[in-house]
């Protein structure tokens, strides 16, 4: 039987689709009650539309995760519009990058904004609404990569700084799981190839040699793992990253 969110309010950011549109409406689904955050008024608007169409209860947050407001504002947000909150997947994440010697300070910028600074102001806001209104049953659930596991020649030279910025973020999990104890649990998921508009343009050839499962994931099969950590089946996993990969990190 798939882990119950009934009565928890949970943030998702990168809300507006992949991973995180996808996770919105599977905890939806579970019972939750979602503030969708994404840089898109638009998106996000059918979102919440497609959630309270299905029965359940949504509302959303416009903002820039890397922006300090935009922590602040979500969190507030869930608080006033449902009183508490109890989990949050910080999720929002951007793909780019160049080999080191050719990488533009706007780039690095870009990528360490969205990948590391959201993760750390997500945490800074999210943890002490949670110590606050979650009853003890706090959960951050942060979408790191396996990428952040080893080097893979096959991504090219060019996906360093996007695999720095992962591992960055696993370390922030880890520390903060030390932090948020025990009242909070903090975790993350580490990813392989998942099918999204983020990994559409990869070739086949690419995903079959990296993954022992010789295809893309599907966000359907990351769901669940996301609603577990949520949940309070998970209430005893803490500071731990689980790999959805596809058996990619094991041949490393």
């Amino acid at each position: 039987m798939p882990a119950s969110l009934a009565e928890k309010v949970v943030i998702v950011t990168g809300a507006s689709s992949g991973m995180g549109e996808g996770v919105a409406l599977g905890v939806a689904k579970a019972g939750a009650k979602v503030v969708a955050v994404a840089r898109s008024a638009d998106k996000l608007d059918a979102l919440v539309k497609e959630i309270t169409e299905a029965g359940g209860e949504a509302t959303s947050y416009v903002g820039d995760v890397s922006l300090e407001s935009t922590a602040k504002g979500m969190v507030e947000k869930a608080l006033s519009t449902f009183g508490a909150l109890h989990a949050a997947f910080l999720n929002a994440g951007y793909y780019g990058g160049a080999p080191i010697t050719m990488l533009e300070i706007d780039e690095i910028d870009k990528i360490l904004g969205i990948n590391v600074k959201s993760v750390i102001l997500g945490i800074k806001h999210c943890l002490p609404a949670m110590k606050e209104t979650s009853g003890g049953t706090g959960s951050i659930i942060v979408n790191t990569s396996v990428m952040s596991t080893s080097v893979t020649g096959a991504m090219g030279s060019a996906a360093g700084i996007y695999a720095a910025s992962k591992a960055a973020a696993k370390m922030i999990m880890k520390y903060a799981a030390v932090e948020a104890a025990p009242e909070v649990r903090v975790n993350a998921i580490a990813p392989g190839i998942i099918k999204t508009a983020m990994t559409e343009a990869l070739p086949g050839e690419v995903v079959e040699s990296l993954q022992l499962v010789k295809r893309p994931g599907k966000v359907d099969e990351v769901v669940p793992l996301v609603t577990y950590l949520a949940s309070d089946e998970s209430s005893f996993v803490t500071g731990s990253e689980m790999v959805v990969d596809g058996g990619w990190a094991i041949q490393a």
